[in-house]
């Protein structure tokens, strides 16, 4: 293995970027640096896609300093029914 430095990108073809939910690499980095400088809206934002039984009534709470994180507190979903259901009603 080589110790190049290089990057290479390898695009996609235009049919797989028509049909794709991120169409470019200029889109991808806007998302990423969203969730970067904006996690908070980033997240909620994703979430309020899924169908909740009950919605959270905190995005998170955090404690690096004990590594203890909980997301979309109070909140209840049926994950079969967002990765399956949803898509067949």
């Amino acid at each position: 293995m080589s110790n190049d430095s290089k990057t290479h990108v390898f695009p996609p073809s235009a049919k797989s970027s028509a049909n794709a939910h991120i169409s470019s690499l200029e889109q991808y980095r806007e998302i990423y640096d969203r969730s970067i400088n904006d996690p908070d809206g980033f997240w909620t934002e994703h979430a309020e896609r899924l169908h909740w039984n009950e919605k959270w009534h905190t995005l998170r709470e955090s404690d690096y300093s004990k590594a203890e994180i909980q997301w979309f507190i109070g909140g209840k979903l049926n994950a079969c029914y967002n990765c399956v259901d949803r898509h067949v009603d």
